[in-house]
């Protein structure tokens, strides 16, 4: 079993979660998981960090999706005209 460091960039801390790098750093910007800013970029503190994203899991566990129900405006259909013949047809485009 390998043991996490308890201070991680992104890119390694990618690698222990699962997600992509550039997901952690919206995270790391949100402060939605406990990091600081260096120079180097944002440095995660491992075991905080995997802490808010179960406890964020957990709750998103109960939410279920309900799409709105759009209604659509009802128009009426107009009445189809009676076609012809095609030779009719031909006929009116020739003439045209």
């Amino acid at each position: 079993m390998e043991i996490n460091p308890v201070f991680a960039y992104p890119n390694k801390f990618s690698e222990i979660s699962g997600l992509s790098a550039k997901e952690i750093r919206s995270l790391c910007q949100q402060q939605i998981i406990p990091n600081e800013r260096t120079n180097r970029g944002f440095r995660i503190d491992v075991k905080g960090a995997l802490a808010a994203l179960q406890n964020r899991a957990a709750e998103f566990m109960g939410h279920v999706y309900k799409a709105k129900r759009v209604n659509a405006p009802f128009v009426p259909q107009q009445p189809r005209a009676k076609a012809g013949s095609f030779r009719d047809m031909l006929d009116t485009l020739k003439h045209a």
